[in-house]
């Protein structure tokens, strides 16, 4: 997949949960269904290769059966692991990027800043009231994604990050769709390529002074 992203850049812009995902589309020959897409075995590759990626997960909504239900009878916690004497800082971060991102959006009067960090410090998110603990975010999917890099590279959470986000199901986007870890790795791709954005150096402006070193 690295290989692909670096030689063709514009076939790494792949969606895992497109509607129409290109891996499973009947590709008898790419001649006769692609006459003129040149690149259409490229791209059917790499929609493969992100298919395989994620195989557990797409299995399980093939077969109707989703990760979460699957977790009902889990004994294992599903947890971010970030510490709780970081608390003070993430709330300070939150209420910051709100305020210039319009990071998540308030529910009901609700002080969903709150809801959002803790979901990031809770022992078993699982235990988390899914109605009471629901966060929107009212930024651009690949702001997000710089955001949770930031929390990523500061706060050391769990190496499996955006599989915790999948499987709490407690996030999501402006759209008011859940965000799953496939719509996080294509933002994560597509980040690669943007290179330094104004608005990048301001939300690692707003972590360095939140920072809780």
């Amino acid at each position: 997949m690295e290989r692909i992203e670096i030689k063709y850049p514009k076939h790494a812009n792949y969606d895992l949960d497109a509607k129409t995902p290109f891996y499973a589309r009947e590709i008898s020959s790419f001649r006769l269904d692609y006459p003129k897409d040149k690149d259409a075995p490229i791209k059917f590759l790499y929609s493969y290769l992100c298919f395989l990626s994620h195989y557990d997960d797409e299995v399980e909504k093939i077969a109707g059966v989703g990760t979460k239900q699957l977790l009902k009878g889990h004994s294992d916690k599903i947890s971010f692991k970030i510490s709780g004497q970081y608390e003070r800082n993430l709330l300070l971060l939150a209420k910051t990027l709100t305020a210039n991102f319009a990071f998540v959006l308030e529910r009901d009067s609700d002080d969903v800043i709150r809801k959002f960090v803790d979901i990031l410090l809770a022992e078993d998110i699982r235990k988390l009231d899914p109605e009471k603990y629901m966060v929107q975010f009212g930024c651009g999917p690949l702001l997000v994604r710089h955001i949770f890099n930031n929390i990523i590279d500061t706060y050391q959470p769990v190496k499996e990050f955006d599989t915790v986000v999948d499987l709490c199901g407690l996030f999501f986007n402006k759209d008011s769709d859940e965000i799953t870890r496939g719509a996080l790795y294509t933002q994560k791709n597509r980040l690669k390529k943007s290179g330094r954005l104004k608005w990048m150096i301001a939300i690692d402006k707003i972590f360095n002074e939140c920072s809780p070193h």
